[in-house]
């Protein structure tokens, strides 16, 4: 758990200052876009070192199962305050904000329950991990976790401060910063860890990893922003862009498809990335200022 809460701390500490310093269109093009970096992107290098090494490798089906399942809910509820704002007629002002604080308590409840499930259950392979000799003790992680945010905030601060400047500069979007840029800065641990994993073949652990992390940012990260943005000077609600509607669609399905036989091949993971890959491009070209 200490591990997941590692991965999880470098997201949200930069989402929470790019949110604090109002870019509230950077930080939900960052929610969607590292729920479909770390299902395209990362799960897809995963399963292409992994398969490149040892063949066809084998995970999961249940713990699979439950996360595709659950990115879909994911993608659901942060789909809906979207379609309400653009499809609902006559629908008084303030709606989308009653809906997004609905939505994300759901959401954490929704993640409370998938622990539970993932840890009680001994075919989704948690409560095998969980009874394995831990190396730090829950003090010692707290230090650590600690010290780590201590590190990461300032970096952060100044990380997101130049994100304006940098995009005026290079003629970027904003919109590509928030789907592209801010979510591979952020998931640069989970990046490593699972590439390290599933070169050694250990692909239930990879899956853990890049699927977790899609669901710690869909299920908490966005969740938690919303309900805290006022604390932080900018109500931010989970109406989310037409493009990143589609960017957290497209990670869910294609995720919940490639993983429901068990069974991942190199050739699957190259597809993965390449998914990724067009999808950033035609990011890349999307007009500046367009939604």
């Amino acid at each position: 758990m200490a591990m997941f809460a590692t991965l999880l701390g470098p997201v949200l500490v930069i989402a929470g200052f790019a949110l604090r310093a109002g870019l509230l269109e950077i930080v939900r093009a960052s929610i969607a876009g590292s729920v479909l970096g770390n299902t395209l992107l990362v799960l897809g290098l995963c399963m292409f070192v992994g398969g490149w090494r040892h063949g066809v490798q084998t995970f999961s089906r249940v713990a699979a199962s439950m996360n595709g399942v659950l990115l879909l809910v994911a993608a659901t509820g942060l789909i809906a305050p979207a379609l309400l704002l653009t499809t609902g007629v006559g629908i008084e002002s303030g709606r989308e904000q009653h809906l997004s604080i609905v939505v994300s308590l759901v959401l954490l409840v929704v993640y409370i329950a998938s622990l539970r499930f993932y840890l009680g259950t001994p075919e989704a392979g948690g409560a095998e991990r969980a009874a394995e000799p831990a190396h730090w003790g829950w003090g010692s992680a707290t230090v650590i976790l600690a010290a780590l945010a201590l590190i990461t905030a300032p970096v952060a601060d100044a990380f997101v401060a130049v994100l304006e400047p940098t995009a005026k500069t290079l003629g970027l979007p904003e919109l590509f910063l928030g789907l592209v840029i801010v979510p591979l800065v952020g998931n640069i641990p989970e990046n490593l860890v699972g590439l390290t994993v599933a070169w050694r073949g250990d692909m239930d652990f990879a899956m853990v990893i890049a699927l977790g992390s899609s669901l710690q940012v869909a299920l908490i990260v966005g969740p938690l922003l919303a309900l805290l943005s006022p604390l932080l000077g900018h109500r931010m609600t989970l109406v989310f862009a037409p493009v990143e509607i589609v960017a957290i669609a497209t990670g869910a399905l294609i995720t919940a498809f490639v993983a429901v036989d068990g069974e991942s091949t190199w050739i699957e993971g190259l597809a993965l990335v390449a998914v990724y890959v067009i999808f950033a491009a035609a990011i890349y070209v999307w007009p500046i200022g367009a939604i």
